[in-house]
């Protein structure tokens, strides 16, 4: 084991349990949920940590960051804002007591975890995260990361295109169907959504 650039990575005891932690993480990503930085650091310290051999996460995995000096409720604003998202359906996951607490009591609607003081507790702790559990998983659960990272795309697209040269680069196509019965999954999700809304 070793640490690099203030990360527990590599072999040991304790570097498994970092491994098995990015391991949760990546699983969570592949059946829809976001995974997103609010780091209060200098952006240039922060990325060469991805290209590391014993990082399992890398910077593609994040659908967004923010890598600043910020109080972490503010970027986590700035990134409901940008993802278009509810602060109610976040999760904050941080080491740090204090920083706990600051987006616990600006943010009382994001779901703030409770870090161990026994980090090999952790990997399993976010294994049972009742919110992040799926009752069944839909084909665009398992793509809402590119999902998100392509409209994100389409959203720089629009800032820097007239807006007749931005409709025609989204190459956009419409198809209407009726008792679709592939989409069942999904449709059922989002009316389970909206009514739990209510």
């Amino acid at each position: 084991m070793r640490r690099s650039d203030g990360i527990t990575l590599g072999e040991g005891n304790l570097g498994h349990i970092y491994s098995d932690i990015q391991m949760t993480l990546l699983n969570y990503k592949k059946i829809g949920t976001l995974l997103a930085i609010a780091s209060k650091n200098n952006l240039d310290d922060v990325l060469p940590v991805f290209s590391k051999p014993s990082m399992l996460l890398k910077k593609d995995d994040f659908v967004t960051m923010r890598i600043n000096w910020n109080p972490k409720s503010v970027s986590i604003r700035e990134i409901a804002e940008e993802l278009n998202l509810g602060l109610d359906s976040f999760i904050f996951l941080d080491d740090n007591p204090a920083e706990r607490l600051e987006v616990s009591t600006a943010l009382p609607m994001v779901q703030v975890i409770d870090f161990p003081s026994d980090i090999s507790r952790l990997p399993a702790l976010l294994k049972s995260i009742p919110t992040l559990k799926k009752v069944s998983l839909t084909e665009e659960d398992t793509k809402r990361h590119e999902l998100y990272v392509t409209e994100k795309n389409r959203q720089e697209l629009q800032k820097i295109l007239p807006l007749e040269d931005y409709l025609s680069a989204l190459d956009i196509n419409i198809q209407v169907s009726k008792d679709d019965e592939p989409s069942l999954a999904r449709i059922t999700q989002l009316i389970t959504r909206l009514t739990s809304s209510i």
